[in-house]
């Protein structure tokens, strides 16, 4: 049985049996420094905890009825966990980068609502750049000599 993904770096197509997949997965998830085993799922505490706090923002009025409306749970899908092999490092059984996607997660409502409210201010900021192309703009653009 193979694994079809996709490279940490380039965009390629990697195909690996899924025996090596799962092993690097392993490997990442028994590091026991970047992760702990639990002996079960967390998940319904975490939803009752978060929609806790979200129930003290609206008491507080730091939300309002639509901010309240939009950012409280009933459900919320666990994060995915999978890798992007690095081939750039190693072609034959290449590490891992470690990817957890939390599309539809606990927080991830909650974190386009600090986006939202952030991004005015940090638009605001001397170091702040809008995208990759704004770099381009300023690193293209030429400086007279003091």
């Amino acid at each position: 049985t193979i694994v079809i993904c996709e490279a940490d770096k380039g965009g390629s197509a990697v195909i690996l049996s899924k025996h090596a997949y799962q092993n690097e997965c392993l490997r990442l998830l028994n590091d026991d420094s970047t992760y702990k085993k639990l002996n079960g799922s967390p998940h319904e505490k975490f939803i009752c905890e978060y929609n806790g706090l979200i129930d003290d923002g609206k008491s507080l009025k730091i939300l309002n009825d639509k901010e309240y409306a939009k950012l409280s749970k009933s459900w919320a899908r666990i994060a995915h966990f999978y890798i992007l092999p690095k081939i750039h490092k190693s072609l034959v059984n290449p590490p891992g980068r470690p990817i957890v996607s939390g599309i539809d997660s606990l927080t991830s409502d909650l974190s386009s609502y600090v986006d939202f409210i952030l991004q005015p201010l940090v638009q605001n900021l001397e170091s702040y750049l809008r995208d990759s192309t704004a770099l381009l703009n300023i690193l293209n653009t030429p400086r007279s000599e003091e």
